[in-house]
């Protein structure tokens, strides 16, 4: 996997804060490598010895991301389908780091906010957007995606998506 856990700092009693190390013994490549580490709690051992009993535990998810020997941020949006009230768009990660996609905008108003998702090297996720009617005041659609650290942009002429 590529991987190296340090699990005696990562091992912790109920209750107790524990720190966790992870890292690599790889050298970087060209493109940023990504996993997911989880983190489990165990259910706690039935004591008592009689009766049924419930336990909630935790499980989560934190993603690490690995990087590559340079850094390089890219990504493209394209409007794929337009018609009236609607746009499809593609945002594709064209470069060797994930991104954080925050929010789409078209001539200022609020589309979508996707601040949750961030976009891996070389993958593409689609949005299927309504237009509403006061992100139409001219002749086209400006749409602004800021995907940290950049900005991708958009533009489709408003006679293809706007609605009379």
């Amino acid at each position: 996997s590529g991987l190296v856990v340090e699990t005696a700092v990562v091992r912790g009693e109920a209750g107790e804060a524990r720190s966790g190390r992870i890292g690599t013994l790889r050298e970087p490549g060209d493109v940023e490598r990504s996993y997911r580490g989880f983190r489990e709690e165990q259910a706690p051992a039935n004591t008592e010895g009689a009766g049924a009993t419930i336990a909630v535990v935790i499980k989560f998810g934190v993603p690490v991301f690995i990087a590559p020997r340079s850094e390089r941020v890219a990504g493209s949006a394209e409007i794929t389908d337009r018609k009236p009230g609607r746009i499809t768009l593609r945002l594709k990660n064209t470069g060797n780091v994930h991104f954080n996609v925050e929010a789409i905008s078209a001539n200022g108003v609020a589309l979508k906010d996707v601040s949750s998702w961030y976009l891996l090297p070389g993958t593409t996720r689609r949005y299927d957007l309504a237009i509403p009617a006061d992100a139409c005041p001219g002749p086209a659609l400006a749409l602004r995606i800021p995907a940290t650290p950049t900005v991708l942009p958009a533009r489709v002429a408003a006679r293809d998506v706007c609605q009379p």
